[in-house]
């Protein structure tokens, strides 16, 4: 009796639980972000040529550099999540 209870409360523990199961990549990442996507993302417009060097803090807003120079320091970022970096080296 106590054997089948468990039996039958195991079963119901999982089915219950689906709700923590980890999502597909899909779900969580549009097509358009993905390597074979046929959508191209919406970029701003490019406006920096300059280099991005380590270590330096940025605030928030959009930042657009060239190129990254790294001299063994850290990117801090105090701008929460209105803070994004382009970087994108000449063609």
């Amino acid at each position: 009796m106590y054997s089948s209870f468990r039996l039958v409360f195991c079963v119901w523990l999982v089915l219950q639980s689906q709700w923590l199961w980890a999502a597909a990549c899909a779900d969580i990442w549009p097509d358009r972000d993905t390597p074979n996507a046929t959508v191209t993302p919406d970029l701003p417009t490019f406006t920096g040529s300059g280099s991005l060097s380590l270590p330096t803090t940025l605030g928030a807003g959009d930042f657009h550099y060239g190129n990254t120079t790294d001299t063994s320091g850290d990117l801090s970022v105090n701008g929460g999540t209105s803070t994004r970096i382009y970087i994108m080296p000449p063609a």
